[in-house]
């Protein structure tokens, strides 16, 4: 990882839909001038109970999409830390 000084902070997207919860499934494209980012979107069901599982995955019907564009970028990682690694994260504060 490379060391992190005051320049850099995390920015919120507050007005991006939430990604799936169980199978997001994100795709990156990029060049060197934009970033593509597509996942599928949470979608709420009113009357689901949290006793079913339901299986998603590339070729599932009639999923919520989400593609995100970023411009004017220096580089970037894919991925970020999971609930255990979290803490050591650079900018986890």
């Amino acid at each position: 990882m490379y060391p992190v000084d005051e320049r850099d902070k995390v920015i919120e997207l507050e007005d991006v839909p939430q990604s799936s919860v169980g199978a997001p499934l994100p795709i990156v494209l990029s060049d060197e001038f934009k970033i593509l980012l597509a996942y599928i979107a949470e979608e709420s069901f009113p009357r689901w109970d949290g006793t079913t599982v339901r299986k998603v995955g590339a070729d599932t019907p009639s999923e919520s999409l989400a593609l995100a564009e970023f411009e004017s970028y220096w580089s970037y990682m894919f991925g970020a830390p999971n609930d255990e690694a979290f803490c050591g994260h650079p900018l986890a504060a």
